[in-house]
């Protein structure tokens, strides 16, 4: 039930098909916006929003888009 995934240095980010942002992986830098700097071995929720319609990652980053 995934509808986008993007993939930066050692970590994920997803859009589930309900529009909710998901990310795991290597978080060194807090790239994962979950406000911390844990790793991740499985998607955690980002937020509460379901309105995520895009994802683009680089090395220390990840920007998404609401629709």
């Amino acid at each position: 039930d995934w509808l986008s995934i993007a993939m930066g240095n050692s970590y994920s980010t997803a859009v589930k098909s309900d529009g909710t942002l998901w990310a795991w992986g290597r978080n060194a830098k807090g790239q994962l916006g979950l406000g911390n700097t844990t790793y991740y071995s499985s998607p955690k929720q980002v937020g509460s929003a379901t309105n995520w319609t895009a994802l683009a990652c680089g090395q220390q980053y990840v920007m998404a888009t609401r629709g």
